[in-house]
């Protein structure tokens, strides 16, 4: 299946110019867009997201940036993307994510183990994420770069798309 979840970290470099992971962030998506893969924007991403970008800007004093130039990039970026709802399943999700944190000691947090699970559920195999601990979750493979996005494994197997 030629589908791949975004991590907030991923789209927060994407967004943010001056972002570590900016550049990269942009070859991985021009990467995503050539090979015409199906991207899943969970809600809980873009919450985070919108938060950690927000949070950002106040803190550089640049709130006037944020409004004019990275939300409306944000908005751009979102209207791209098929946004999935999961927080309308929260109570169902709940303990096993819970269970999740627990089981990755804490490394992996709330959103981190909804988008696990998600994926599991969905049969998804693959994250862009710039998050190293999620390459701990067996059956989830962590593209970080675009090279990444020619491999996937499945059942210990390597398949090339």
């Amino acid at each position: 299946m030629n589908e791949v979840v975004y991590d907030s970290n991923f789209l927060v470099g994407f967004i943010d110019e001056d972002d570590t992971w900016h550049k990269i962030a942009v070859e991985i998506n021009n990467e995503v867009k050539k090979k015409n893969l199906k991207t899943i924007l969970l809600d809980c991403v873009a919450s985070e997201v919108i938060s950690v970008l927000a949070k950002r800007y106040e803190e550089k004093n640049k709130l006037d940036v944020f409004k004019d130039k990275v939300l409306k990039k944000f908005n751009e970026t979102i209207r791209t993307i098929d946004l999935t709802y999961v927080y309308k399943d929260i109570e169902r999700y709940y303990s096993e994510v819970i269970g999740k944190i627990g089981e990755y000691s804490g490394r992996l947090n709330f959103n981190d183990c909804l988008i696990v699970i998600f994926s599991q559920e969905n049969n998804i195999s693959r994250i862009i994420s710039f998050d190293s601990d999620f390459d701990e979750v067996k059956g989830l493979v962590r593209i970080k770069s675009k090279n990444d996005l020619g491999t996937v494994i499945r059942k210990g197997k390597e398949i090339l798309f």
